[in-house]
């Protein structure tokens, strides 16, 4: 009597003891599936940051770029008025240049004709 009791006691001990180390190793499992888990979220979020840091240098990039663009614009804008005005300026002064011709030629002629005058009333006046 007593030593099946023993043995049935054994056995109820061995269970004990099968389902102990299967929750053990259930719960070893769990915790490296929730290490897995919790590691792969980490890497997620580093691509994630990753990512956002890259769009954010392209997009500086990309402003950069505009601004720069935007100077050039600018300084072609500035050039080209400076280049007109140096035209006109220019313009101005051969309109001026002539203007100063055709009043010295005006002048010269005059002068010849007041001569001619003078040449033809001595002429009348000596013979």
């Amino acid at each position: 009597m007593e030593k099946k009791e023993e043995k049935k006691e054994k056995k109820k001990k061995k269970k004990e003891e099968e389902r102990k180390k299967e929750m053990e190793k259930k719960e070893e499992e769990e915790k490296k599936e929730m290490k897995k888990k919790k590691e792969e979220e980490e890497e997620r979020k580093k691509e994630m940051e990753k990512k956002e840091e890259g769009e954010k240098k392209e997009k500086e990039k990309k402003k950069k770029k505009k601004k720069k663009k935007k100077k050039k614009k600018k300084k072609k804008k500035k050039e080209e008025e400076e280049e007109r005005k140096k035209e006109m300026e220019k313009k101005e002064e051969e309109k001026n240049e002539m203007k100063k011709k055709k009043k010295k030629k005006k002048k010269k002629k005059k002068k010849k004709k007041k001569k001619k005058k003078k040449k033809k009333k001595k002429k009348k006046g000596g013979s």
